[in-house]
């Protein structure tokens, strides 16, 4: 019989502060790296949103 062997991956999962990104991280966990063995590599990528920069001109009719 012919040996299967593992190909290596690389699985990326962006995150951020939203219930979705848990979700999707805890699926990939659980879905798709699920044994010890595998040659998988899980990259997480953490997306921080900036805060928003208002201005005295920025449209709200404010001209405190």
């Amino acid at each position: 019989m012919a040996r299967c062997e593992a190909k290596e991956r690389k699985i990326l999962v962006a995150v951020d502060e939203g219930e979705e990104s848990m979700y999707a991280l805890s699926w990939c966990l659980n879905n798709i790296l699920v044994s010890q063995n595998s040659k998988d590599t899980l990259i997480l990528l953490y997306a921080k949103a900036t805060p928003p920069v208002y201005t005295a001109l920025d449209g709200t009719g404010n001209n405190n």
